[in-house]
């Protein structure tokens, strides 16, 4: 676009079908935009398309005017394990068919928002800011309406200092179209030691006929002070114990315990205060359920030949090593699936503290020809105890994002239960990564739990299904809840693109996973969170 853009052409050039928005969807569609933008002669293009063109379904059979109450049934299209569903090519048994390939909506099938529909909204948002002086408070306002004057909008802004609301202001904004201008923020002052971000927002002054007032129309944010993803230093005095039988180890440290198996190399469980934290198992996870976009050949082929979701593990040493207050485990591990001679070798050093916090890390290697140029994800499936169903977190949010989706969403400390992470697209796929997190915490109904941080910013995903289990369903209510919690913790989620209809992901957002190390930190010292 950028050459095409540089050709000055006489005509003006519209994309006939530059997204496609199937599944989970509409990766680096601000760059398009942006490029748009820059260049007059580039008008714009579409998106493919508005709308999911579902059939709402019962499981029974029934649809269209057999469903009595149809706004009941939308709503319950919305929810894994549900009776309703949005039905698609080969579910009223014709053929032949297109399968889902009619489901490539911004919106769903009864026309609800999904974290796509957000990011367009922002890609396509009618008023834009630009940062001028982030130490004297100078923003850019530039109105591209072709009629409205900006005095028809409330702007406001706040600084959020470690995610925490600390200062904000109003501007009285008044251009015509097509005008900008540079504004002042009043007392705009900030801690230089903290990460800071700005976020400025444009909202209708009155109810119309197609919204009410305090609707945003337009906001902004610009990192002001870099975060910093240092991790604090330890000072633990707390003992630890250790007990041997033969695969299992036992390390008790503060008010709990856990359970290591040698023979699959993992934290099997961890009791804390006599509470069950993790439930079952905490495995390296390299595959994600496969969005529809992941099918190009030219990426999804290089997966196929390692057979990503089927490696098999094999624990080649663990070794084990105690001082008073701290123990450690070293883990080396061969991820390979039957037939292959690729995949990924690992090393993990595992140290698990006294007082009850655990530092991970992780280094990985590719083994065997055919490196893939990008990869679905590297980091932990986790399953935790079923109680544990709520979540806080500092990072990209209150919806979904990943690293080619996240425009849409803002910085903010954020809260949401197990269910309300799930986005339900018509066919089960990858859905609810959370982006650029700094901290999280997963806890119970008494906030009893523990928090995770990284040395860079983590992804997470927190939901009732495994990778499996989305990945081989072809319909929500296929999907049954497990009695444990599933957390992905990752370190790196590869982006969206556009490849069910169109090109790969961008190069720049390309996730190189392999011969790089990683940490995590997870943090059970105090359940009160």
């Amino acid at each position: 676009m950028e050459h095409i853009g540089k050709m000055n052409l006489k005509k003006p050039f519209l994309l006939n079908e530059y997204a496609h928005a199937m599944g989970n969807s509409v990766g680096n569609i601000q760059e398009y935009v942006d490029v748009f933008e820059k260049y007059p002669g580039l008008i714009g293009g579409c998106i493919w398309d508005w709308s999911d063109q579902g059939i709402t379904k019962h499981v029974d059979g029934s649809y269209g005017n057999k469903i009595k109450n149809i706004e009941k049934a939308h709503a319950e299209c919305l929810k894994p394990e549900s009776d309703y569903f949005w039905a698609y090519g080969g579910d009223f048994g014709d053929t032949p068919n297109d399968g889902n390939f009619c489901m490539n909506g911004v919106v769903m099938a009864d026309l609800s928002t999904s974290p796509k529909t957000i990011e367009v909204k922002k890609a396509y948002q009618n008023i834009t800011f630009k940062l001028v002086d982030s130490q004297k408070g100078l923003i850019e306002i530039s109105n591209k309406y072709f009629e409205t004057n900006l005095d028809s909008f409330d702007f406001e802004w706040q600084l959020l200092e470690n995610g925490n609301v600390v200062r904000t202001g109003s501007l009285a904004v008044a251009l015509n179209a097509a005008e900008k201008s540079t504004f002042h923020l009043k007392s705009f002052e900030f801690n230089e030691n903290k990460e800071i971000v700005l976020q400025i927002q444009a909202k209708t002054k009155s109810n119309s006929s197609w919204v009410k007032s305090g609707h945003i129309v337009a906001w902004e944010e610009f990192m002001i002070e870099e975060p910093s993803f240092e991790l604090e230093e330890i000072n633990n005095i707390e003992k630890v114990s250790i007990k041997e039988n033969g695969n299992k180890i036992t390390v008790n440290f503060n008010n709990g315990f856990l359970e290591f198996n040698k023979a699959s190399g993992e934290i099997t469980k961890l009791i804390k205060d006599d509470e069950v934290v993790i439930d079952g198992g905490f495995e390296l996870s390299f595959a994600r359920a496969y969005i529809d976009n992941d099918k190009k050949p030219t990426m999804r082929s290089t997966w196929d030949a390692i057979n990503l979701h089927n490696l098999q593990l094999t624990v080649e040493s663990v070794e084990i090593q105690k001082d008073d207050n701290k123990v450690f485990i070293d883990i080396r591990k061969k991820h390979q699936s039957i037939g292959h001679t690729n995949g990924f070798t690992t090393t993990e050093k595992i140290t698990i503290y006294g007082d009850g916090l655990i530092d991970i890390e992780l280094n990985v290697d590719y083994l065997g020809g055919g490196k893939p140029f990008t990869f679905p994800r590297i980091g932990y499936e986790i399953k935790l105890s079923k109680t544990i169903s709520e979540s806080t977190w500092y990072g990209k949010g209150p919806g979904s994002s990943y690293k080619d989706r996240n425009t849409g969403m803002q910085m903010g400390i954020y809260s949401a239960n197990v269910d309300e992470h799930f986005v339900n697209y018509a066919v089960p796929q990858e859905n609810g990564n959370k982006s650029e997190v700094r901290w999280a915490k997963f806890y119970n109904n008494d906030k009893n739990g523990f928090i995770i941080q990284g040395e860079n910013a983590l992804n997470f995903s927190f939901r009732k299904y495994t990778t499996s289990q989305l990945n081989d369903a072809t319909h929500p209510y296929q999907l049954q809840a497990n009695p444990f919690t599933i957390l992905n913790i990752d370190f790196d989620h590869g982006a969206l693109g556009n490849g069910s209809c169109g090109p790969i992901p961008m190069e720049k957002y390309f996730s190189d996973i392999c011969d790089k190390s990683y940490r995590l930190r997870m943090d059970f010292r105090n359940q009160q969170n």
